[in-house]
């Protein structure tokens, strides 16, 4: 079986091409897992959202 500190070795070895599309496949990886737990469970990202705009109501953010 394959250890974090294989698979970080790994990344830390490849040339700068592959480390770009390492990092493609992993940013898209990423994305598939979040999209399945907001399909499987919204109610953290309601809460997330709920939260952002009792802060803004509350004046707790800034002007971008």
């Amino acid at each position: 079986m394959t250890t974090l500190r294989d698979i970080e070795a790994a990344i830390q070895s490849l040339p700068e091409s592959e480390l770009a599309r390492f990092q493609q496949w992993f940013y898209a990886f990423e994305d598939d897992l979040w999209e399945r737990k907001l399909q499987t469970n919204p109610v953290p990202l309601k809460n997330l959202a709920e939260q952002a705009l009792q802060d803004f109501r509350d004046g707790k953010c800034t002007e971008l």
